[in-house]
């Protein structure tokens, strides 16, 4: 919680901010975590849980993405697997809430893949 409280005042987020993105995050871990509840040890693209966080894959960010309508391709998916790699301090690059948190800033504030305007940020 003190990470995730850390990552929320780094960012400049408000409150609701971060509830309205803690609701994204963990209603599409949700989902993710549903399509691979057959407990499968090859399976690695899906989300992963821990004792202490919830987080999400690469596979499952890009296609949280997709679902919000943002076309990560080439170049895109580079510089996408670049900042993952730069937040993210799990073995498999998955990004907790935290890590989330820093990423949607990153996003934003780069207006990754237009996402300002395919979102209706203004």
């Amino acid at each position: 919680l003190k990470k995730v409280s850390k990552a929320a005042d780094d960012c400049h987020f408000k409150q609701v901010e971060v509830a309205e993105f803690q609701e994204v995050f963990s209603s599409w871990y949700e989902q993710e975590k549903s399509k691979y509840s057959d407990n499968s040890p090859t399976r690695r693209s899906g989300p992963l849980e821990d004792e202490e966080s919830k987080v999400l894959t690469r596979s499952s960010l890009l296609r949280l993405f997709k679902n919000l309508g943002l076309q990560v391709e080439g170049q895109s998916k580079t510089m996408l697997d670049d900042q993952v790699s730069h937040l993210s301090q799990h073995p498999l690059k998955a990004v907790d809430f935290a890590d989330f948190l820093r990423l949607m800033r990153w996003m934003l504030d780069t207006d990754f893949c237009q996402i300002t305007t395919v979102v209706g940020i203004s």
